[in-house]
């Protein structure tokens, strides 16, 4: 009995000990799909002085690095996948083999739907977008990429009920009234009958690229036909969900892309630059924003233009329509994320409105202000009730400018430095609102102050000193932060995202084509928007018991939520 006690105890320890040792052999297990190879831990910190953390990091680096990590991985996903359950909570195990990602989940069931307020926000950011790139001479066009689900619901799974609205219907109609120019890709993927998505990846075919491509250009009044007559080639193509699930399996599809296009860009340029200048064979200049979508619609679009720049920056930077001259300015965004709309400040300057402000109501609302190159942006969130279609003015230097839109918040690229007598002037219950703040620019012992923040005082109340968001003493020392002064979203996570950032079940996507970001994936807004209604789904999905996580996670660390992401935000 001893002998065995001492032989089991022995292959125990050997067993534990075979995915460290095997390091020594093999090297640290590489990074897959969405993950970035975690760093070495390093005796010394940047200083220069030991490193406080050194046992920690060596702890995360032997538990992302060990041997046979990813084979881990994978088996535990098979394991799972037999009894109908997902070991990735980012991706939603479809029948016959269809994969899809769980960010849908929200769009297809109807519970994270915007409300009517954030919808009309989003119009109205894409109605003053038009206006500002038609005032330049060109045309502007706003496209919807449509999720998976949405066109091929027949592989969901049962227990999941689809819901009758769409964030994408309903700002499709917002359009529609605003005058804004819109492609519709869901009525063309919906008129053919093909499979035009990949099975396990979350994005459409080159086929699909094909068709939106053909689609975009008649609405900028440009003839192609590259889903009818394009010439083509089979490629093989490695899914993203695919590889986030079964990181050490690979299962390639056939695709058909494009060959013979004619046009050229720089060298060392990929699918998932930031930024694509191209050289077509058509005419005119496209300047085009887009995500994770474009990386097998670009080359369509720069064949088709004579010039053509494809911008992957989260913030629409519309300067670069001046800049190129472009005959036309697309953006293309996928129906997930469709509230990113109002996540990211103006790219332009705010349009100045000849509008009667005087006889406004008292009212109270926070303001920020951030140099910005030759001009200044203010922002800031209103308190209180908010009309769903009130655009909120800022009064400026006796100039009105309109604002763009965050939801119950705003923001605006004003001309100059700053500084003296700014209103903020909103709708609620059909009567103009008012808030006022002044010397927010201050001058002192030598140093300006560029950014601060200010709790506005209502219009008509007496002004009794404004609190800015650092209060002064006697001596001129700062005190601390005025909480009611602070921008509302500060504190949250800002990153620039892209729409295919890593996995995770709050603002990410899947990851592609090896761009990396390292920890969380940022928590914006409009996460918050529907979350609860998104919990109560996952909450009923099989396999997924409340405060419980799965066993691989728990026993080994090995479960892929926890690893470091490689960012492709976005998207």
């Amino acid at each position: 009995m001893k002998l065995k006690a001492v032989a089991f105890t022995a292959a125990l320890l050997l067993l534990c000990l075979i995915p460290s040792a095997g390091m020594l052999v093999l090297g640290p297990s590489g990074a897959r799909a969405n993950e970035l190879a975690p760093e070495t831990p390093e005796l010394l910190d940047a200083s220069g002085a030991p490193n406080a953390q050194l046992l920690s990091d060596t702890a995360e680096y032997l538990n992302e690095s060990f041997a046979f990590r990813q084979e881990l991985i994978t088996l535990w996903a098979r394991v799972e996948a037999l009894f109908g359950q997902s070991a990735e909570d980012g991706v939603i195990l479809g029948s016959d083999g269809w994969l899809y990602y769980a960010e849908e989940l929200s769009d297809y069931s109807g519970l994270g739907l915007m409300t009517e307020r954030e919808i009309f926000a989003a119009a109205r950011n894409l109605a003053l977008m038009a206006e500002y790139v038609e005032g330049l001479g060109a045309d502007f066009l706003f496209t919807v990429a449509p999720n998976k689900s949405t066109l091929y619901p027949e592989h969901m799974p049962h227990y999941i009920r689809s819901g009758a609205a769409s964030n994408a219907g309903r700002l499709k109609a917002a359009l529609e009234s605003a005058g804004v120019a819109y492609a519709d890709l869901f009525e063309a993927f919906g008129a053919r009958e093909e499979t035009l998505y990949f099975e396990h990846d979350s994005h459409w075919t080159s086929a699909g690229a094909a068709l939106a491509a053909d689609a975009i250009n008649a609405a900028l009044g440009v003839e192609s036909a590259y889903f009818e007559g394009g010439a083509r080639e089979t490629v093989r193509h490695e899914g993203d969900l695919y590889e986030m699930l079964y990181p050490s399996a690979a299962d390639p599809e056939t695709d058909e892309a494009p060959s013979g296009l004619e046009f050229s860009q720089g060298d060392g340029v990929r699918p998932d630059s930031i930024t694509i200048d191209t050289r077509g064979g058509g005419e005119g200049a496209l300047l085009m924003f887009r995500d994770s979508f474009g990386e097998l619609l670009y080359p369509y679009m720069a064949d088709s233009w004579a010039e053509a720049r494809f911008s992957r920056q989260a913030a629409y930077d519309l300067s670069a329509a001046a800049e190129l001259g472009s005959r036309a300015v697309v953006i293309e965004l996928v129906e997930r994320n469709i509230p990113w709309l109002l996540e990211q400040p103006a790219g332009f300057p705010a349009p100045e409105r000849d509008r009667e402000l005087s006889s406004a109501q008292p009212g109270e609302a926070g303001l920020t202000l951030r140099q910005d190159g030759e001009q200044h942006r203010v922002s800031g969130a209103i308190s209180g009730r908010i009309d769903f279609d009130s655009p909120v003015y800022i009064s400026y230097n006796h100039h009105c400018y309109e604002a763009s839109l965050t939801g119950d918040g705003f923001s605006a690229l004003l001309p100059g430095e700053g500084g003296g007598e700014y209103g903020i002037y909103w709708y609620s219950d059909g009567a103009l609102k008012c808030a006022l703040a002044d010397k927010l620019k201050e001058r002192g012992n030598g140093h300006e102050k560029d950014c601060c923040n200010a709790a506005l005082r209502p219009a008509g109340a007496e002004h009794g000193g404004l609190r800015t968001g650092r209060d002064r003493g006697p001596g001129g020392e700062l005190r601390r932060p005025d909480r009611r002064g602070r921008d509302p979203r500060r504190g949250r996570a800002r990153r620039d995202r892209d729409p295919r950032r890593g996995r995770g079940r709050r603002g990410r996507e899947p990851a592609r084509h090896g761009q990396a970001v390292r920890g969380r994936a940022a928590r914006g807004p409009h996460r918050r928007r529907g979350r609860a209604g998104e919990q109560r789904l996952r909450a009923e999905l099989p396999g997924r018991r409340r405060g419980r996580q799965p066993l691989l996670r728990r026993l080994h660390g090995l479960h892929v939520q926890g690893r470091q992401r490689r960012d492709s935000k976005l998207c």
